[in-house]
């Protein structure tokens, strides 16, 4: 839009980032579409629907927070430069995602996740609070 309104005072970094960001969405289009694609047997009959994108956790989601990003940095930076900056929400959240699947090999000893006694106890009489509520609530 800042292109088309405002051209001349479009810089070569605003350019750039229009081709980044353009990129970016042509890569998540590409990458949902190629999940949503279903898998087909010999005879044509189904083996796989294809991705759910309502899961949680999956490469839908990650392709869909890059593509929503993507969306409001290219609105946001047709009224102002300081837009672009929000693409580094992007990396912190892979950096973030990616210390919770590392940082448990980095601490305790090498992964030792041994608990201790009282915190053992603690923890079986919570089970037997569970079990007994179950067990009461399975005679009515």
């Amino acid at each position: 839009m800042r292109f088309v309104l405002r051209g001349a005072s479009a810089t070569n970094w605003a350019w750039g980032g229009l081709a980044f960001t353009a990129v970016a969405q042509g890569a998540c289009f590409l990458g949902l579409r190629s999940l949503a694609q279903p898998i087909l047997g010999p005879g044509g009959e189904v083996l796989d629907g294809g991705a759910d994108f309502d899961m949680r956790g999956g490469f839908a989601e990650a392709y869909q927070d890059v593509l929503y990003v993507a969306i409001f940095v290219q609105v946001g930076a047709s009224f102002s430069p300081w837009f672009w900056l929000l693409w580094l929400v992007v990396p912190a959240f892979a950096g973030f995602k990616l210390w919770g699947l590392i940082s448990p090999y980095l601490g305790r000893g090498g992964g030792d996740m041994s608990v201790s006694d009282a915190q053992q106890k603690k923890m079986d009489r919570a089970q037997q609070r569970a079990d007994k509520r179950r067990t009461k609530s399975g005679r009515k």
